[in-house]
């Protein structure tokens, strides 16, 4: 039995114009005679005005088609049938079909029951898999090394992976297989989530102070004239995503820097704009490779006070990104990617602060949703075991819900510390991943999304060392981590803050 990937396309053709009835079937795509190649026809007596028929439906010359019965289409008459309404590109279901096609003869049954049981017994490499995605992984690899019209001059290569494979100690078997799949596209959304939550933190939170209107002083911005204010932080973070059940687990960096301006548009309320360039690598773990990526963000924000002393801010942004990928496959071999993405976040935050002499808190909670869409691309430098991976796209989403507070180290408020303790939940779109040897059928692969919980924790010290004349120079630190069973992530900040 063959997975539906791996069932050729077929180019049928609808000859009499009646959607009921069954379109001929007039080419088949075989890999392993290098594309579509026709099929017979007709019956010998009929071949002629069959073509004439079929020229005449494409609108070209019957020598036009080339045709040769086992031939290969020529390309410009495959371009012209996949641009004509009268034929399609489907799966061939009657050699599909006939996987599971059969009949039974029933005798007499003294006791009057019977049971018929159907017991799948796949071959050696696909028994041995524990997983899923192993399964996928072992399946196109049987399939690529056995099935005849998949063979592309790689079987013998694939035929003595797998008598390699099977002779590994069970513990080394799954090992080997991630290996042949790409075994850690789930990185790709993991550095998305901290690439657009390093933008976040950029943008920080409003003011705590009660009953004062909307202000981002005393984060890392200074003042502008009257209503401007401008802003730039550097930002960097570093996160650990466990193994899940289909994908290695990987360390996440990024290192950004972002700057913009904001204005008051009332007492109560300020809108804002920023643009920043960001950098990030993930590594897998044991050794199976990297995904880099660099790009750019841009972002707005708005800001409003409610109540005495509530406040609420707003963030939709947009990541323009570019990655490169690295993978340590089977054999040794190693296999380059290079591909385009972009990633569209937002954040709503809100929290109500209370004062209490020099400490001011209060509840906080908010959401954040990051949706990572990726290119697909083909591998290169690995020969046989180049993978093509298809487009992958899915939002996760971020609810917290904890507390925040700041507090005037002396009477002045010149020097201040700050922090907040929340916990996040985390939940995501699982992906089904087209991704297969370059040049076969791709299968699908399923990356795992990020599902779990933490505690989120930020640490911060500023301090007023420069003052007068309406300008003033902060300087301070802040450290924000997030714990948890799968999921942990460090920032550190040093920065300086102007008012002019």
């Amino acid at each position: 039995m063959l997975d539906d990937t791996m069932v050729p396309d077929g180019l049928f053709w609808d000859d009499n114009g009646d959607p009921a009835d069954e379109s001929s079937l007039i080419a088949w795509n075989n890999p392993s005679a290098g594309g579509w190649t026709y099929g017979t026809v007709d019956v010998p007596a009929n071949v002629d005005a069959r073509l004439e028929e079929l020229a005449a439906s494409l609108g070209v010359a019957t020598a036009d088609l080339r045709y040769v019965d086992g031939g290969l289409v020529p390309d410009a008459i495959v371009a012209a049938m996949q641009a004509n309404a009268l034929f399609a590109v489907d799966p061939i279901e009657d050699l599909r079909n006939t996987n599971l096609n059969y009949s039974l003869a029933i005798g007499n049954i003294e006791a009057g029951e019977f049971t018929v049981r159907m017991a799948p017994q796949f071959a050696p490499i696909v028994e041995e898999t524990t997983s899923e995605a192993q399964f996928r992984v072992a399946g196109q690899l049987d399939a690529a090394a056995n099935v005849p019209y998949l063979d592309i001059g790689n079987a013998a290569v694939y035929s003595s992976a797998i008598d390699e494979i099977l002779a590994l100690e069970a513990s080394e078997q799954g090992e080997a297989l991630e290996k042949v799949g790409f075994s850690f596209l789930g990185s790709f959304s993991g550095l998305g989530m901290n690439l657009g939550r390093d933008q976040v933190y950029a943008i920080g939170r409003p003011s705590v102070e009660v009953g004062a209107r909307v202000s981002s002083m005393g984060d890392n911005r200074w003042a502008m004239g009257e209503n401007l204010r401008g802003f730039a932080s550097f930002q960097g973070s570093s996160g650990e995503y466990d193994t899940t059940a289909n994908g290695i687990g990987y360390d996440v960096n990024t290192l950004g820097f972002s700057a913009g301006l904001e204005a008051s548009v009332s007492p109560s309320a300020s809108v804002g704009v920023m643009v920043g360039g960001l950098d990030g690598t993930a590594d897998a773990f044991s050794d199976r490779g990297s995904v880099d990526v660099s790009g750019w963000s841009m972002a707005a924000f708005g800001r409003t006070s409610f109540a005495q002393s509530g406040s609420l801010q707003a963030i939709v942004g947009y990541q323009d990104l570019s990655f490169d990928t690295t993978r340590n496959a089977f054999g040794g071999a190693v296999a380059k990617g290079s591909t385009d993405g972009d990633q569209l976040f937002m954040a709503l935050q809100a929290d109500y602060m209370f004062r209490q002499g020099a400490l001011t808190w209060g509840p906080m909670a908010s959401i954040e949703r990051y949706k990572m869409s990726v290119d697909g691309f083909n591998e290169t430098g690995a020969g046989a075991w180049n993978l093509a991976v298809g487009a992958q796209s899915g939002w996760t989403t971020l609810a917290s819900a904890g507390v925040r507070g700041e507090y005037k180290v002396d009477p002045s408020g010149a020097t201040r510390a700050y922090g907040s303790l929340a916990v996040t939940k985390a939940s995501g779109d699982d992906q089904m991943v087209s991704a297969g040897f370059i040049g076969l059928p791709s299968g699908s692969m399923p990356v795992d999304a990020i599902d779990q919980e933490w505690v989120d924790l930020t640490l911060g010290m500023s301090t007023v060392v420069a003052e007068g004349r309406g300008k003033q120079t902060l300087l301070g630190a802040e450290y924000r981590g997030s714990y948890g069973s799968s999921y942990k992530s460090h920032g550190l900040g040093v920065f300086v803050k102007m008012k002019f």
